[in-house]
């Protein structure tokens, strides 16, 4: 069967690409066709803060284990883990923290995070779903862990697995950063039969299992292996 996926080149797309690859799908990109059936995948951005929680919010990180691909940041990342792993490469000195005082165990902000690897299985989840049910009109799926994490538990995590210690800065919290965003992917679990599989640290791991093996970042951009990978 034929999937178009576009923005398949981007971090997450490539993920979905190559889940779909070895999932036997055969894949177009950037093409016109007409579609009938869509697996839109939104940002994960959440403004405000939120009275009732767990809410809608998560932050893909993580990287193929192979380490084949991976998050290639270009300039200053705005995402802690991004951001953590060039400190650890030595492109950034140190690591900002913005607020140690919120209500939270460690007084940092916690944010729900998600392996890319995760999310690309949601997707395939969600596809499975269209070709099993057929006509289900419009659904909306919320794909995280369920589980926050403090910034400080992800410097922890990324100093365990880079055997490293990160440096940190501590400065005032900002205006209007939010002290806990963790997604509710009750729904998912229920219709998708997905979970997550991978933990904080495995994230860790792959993040910097792709970088080690490419340090560069994209450097040469024929990924041929892709599907045997």
């Amino acid at each position: 069967m034929h999937i178009l996926v576009t923005g398949g080149t981007g971090y997450i797309g490539s993920h979905c690409v190559l889940q779909l690859l070895q999932s036997s799908y055969t894949v177009t990109l950037c093409k016109k066709y007409g579609v009938k059936n869509l697996v839109f995948s939104s940002s994960v951005t959440v403004y405000g803060t939120s009275a009732k929680h767990p809410i809608k919010e998560d932050e893909a990180t993580g990287a193929h284990p192979s380490g084949i691909i991976g998050e290639d940041q270009k300039g200053i990342p705005n995402n802690l883990v991004p951001y953590i792993s060039q400190v650890i490469n030595g492109k950034l000195p140190f690591l900002t923290i913005f607020g140690d005082d919120f209500n939270t165990s460690d007084g940092t902000c916690i944010r729900d995070y998600i392996h890319v690897m995760d999310t690309a299985r949601a997707n395939l989840c969600a596809l499975s779903r269209i070709f099993k049910e057929r006509h289900i009109g419009f659904e909306t799926y919320n794909i995280g862990m369920g589980k926050g994490y403090s910034v400080l538990e992800v410097v922890k995590a990324m100093e365990n697995a880079s055997g490293k210690k990160i440096p940190i800065k501590i400065m005032p919290h900002r205006a209007g950063d939010v002290e806990y965003l963790c997604c509710d992917p009750t729904l998912a679990s229920k219709n998708l039969k997905w979970r997550a599989q991978f933990d904080l640290d495995e994230m860790c791991q792959d993040v910097l299992n792709w970088q080690k093996k490419n340090p560069q970042g994209y450097v040469d951009e024929k990924h041929e292996n892709l599907k045997n990978g």
